[in-house]
């Protein structure tokens, strides 16, 4: 388990780099702005990190799903959502966190 923290740490970092250069050029460098897409990236990077190397995390699944609900409750988070948003949030995000083995593999970054 030590050395899946260790990658989905590594993972998170580099997609949270990503995810405050696009967030910042698109929206300016604010401090919510680097906050909130560093974070976001640091998630899609945790969610991803099982699908690198499946056999240094003991529950992948349980893993992405969890990432992925902290990741679409930071979206609603980002976007002022009603409670209603945070409902359909969690949602989301159990579904996305449940099937990302089947997508993660087809997201391309530049």
């Amino acid at each position: 388990m030590k050395k899946g923290i260790k990658l989905a740490l590594i993972v998170s970092l580099i997609f949270a780099v990503i995810g405050i250069v696009f967030g910042g050029l698109t929206y300016g460098f604010t401090f919510r702005t680097v906050i909130v897409y560093g974070l976001f990236g640091a998630l899609l990077g945790a969610i991803s990190a099982p699908e690198l190397e499946p056999k240094y995390f003991q529950y992948p699944m349980i893993w992405q799903v969890i990432s992925s609900i902290m990741g679409c409750l930071l979206f609603a988070y980002g976007i002022h959502a009603s409670s209603e948003g945070y409902v359909l949030a969690l949602l989301v995000g159990g579904f996305l966190g449940y099937t990302a083995h089947f997508w993660v593999k087809h997201v391309v970054f530049p």
